[in-house]
């Protein structure tokens, strides 16, 4: 069994990502939230394993609090028992450095329009900073909004690219983008990298909205009623919907010459 730390930004892919792998592959078990959560700056995974070298349970349950997802509960009876199941493999993976990292981005110019709206529950982690303008419109509480992103943004994905940096053959980046063009490429590739065994003979693709899952013993629900509209992005659809001032905010806050090692480039 293949264990995969799931990363990304709120808003990139996770949730396809992830059902998407469930969908075709059997030997795997990804984990969004267990070692950390998958919005979060990785958790030093050989420290902790030092810190505990003779008890993967606590090795697991501590890395897991490290840098907890926000539906993680130290006590809650289900989280606890993925981490009893798990914990003896998971440690054998990362001393052994068989675990996977499995990195999701997304374009910036497109990940901000999903996250523009400074009264959505993406954002609720800036609550009290943007009330806290309430004296100013909301074109400005969103123009602020997107400068705290954009400054999220950079952080995360510099701590993702330090990951990989320090376990290359352990990483695999994933742009948005690129999944969604060709998914049946990307996990052509996928499997023959890490020599996965898949369930069928052919790919099959999510064809609905991939749904956020509570924690890592459930399986990624699809909503096939709720019809996933590729084009948006694979034709940049989403310019339409951002204004120019918020271009502007994101182009001048983003980091190009990180976005370029994951190769993203400004557009103006």
């Amino acid at each position: 069994m293949l264990y995969i730390k799931q990363y990304g930004c709120k808003r990139t892919g996770t949730n396809y990502l992830r059902a998407l792998l469930e969908r075709n592959f059997s030997d795997i078990i990804v984990l969004m939230h267990t070692l950390g959560g998958k919005h979060e700056h990785p958790v030093d995974l050989v420290k902790f394993l030092n810190d505990y070298p003779n008890d993967p349970i606590e090795f697991v349950a501590m890395a897991t609090q490290a840098h907890p997802a926000e539906s993680t509960e130290p006590f809650d009876d289900e989280q606890m028992e993925f981490i009893r199941k798990n914990a003896a493999g998971i440690a054998d993976a990362v001393l052994n450095n068989r675990i996977h990292y499995l990195i999701a981005i997304k374009n910036p110019y497109s990940w901000i329009n999903s996250n523009k709206d400074p009264h959505s529950w993406i954002n609720c982690n800036y609550k009290d900073i943007l009330e806290s303008h309430g004296g100013y419109t909301d074109k400005s509480r969103t123009e602020l909004l997107i400068k705290l992103k954009s400054k999220e943004f950079n952080s995360i994905y510099s701590s993702y690219r330090e990951l990989a940096t320090r376990f290359p053959e352990q990483t695999t980046v994933v742009r948005y983008e690129d999944v969604l063009s060709d998914h049946t490429q990307f996990l052509n590739q996928f499997a023959e990298r890490l020599k996965l065994t898949t369930r069928s003979s052919s790919y099959t693709d999510i064809s609905g909205k991939a749904l956020p899952t509570g924690w890592d013993q459930q399986i990624t629900p699809e909503s096939k009623n709720d019809k996933f509209l590729k084009n948006y992005y694979l034709e940049e659809q989403y310019f339409a919907d951002l204004p120019s001032n918020l271009i502007e905010i994101l182009e001048a806050e983003i980091d190009w010459q990180l976005m370029k090692s994951y190769g993203y480039f400004k557009q103006s």
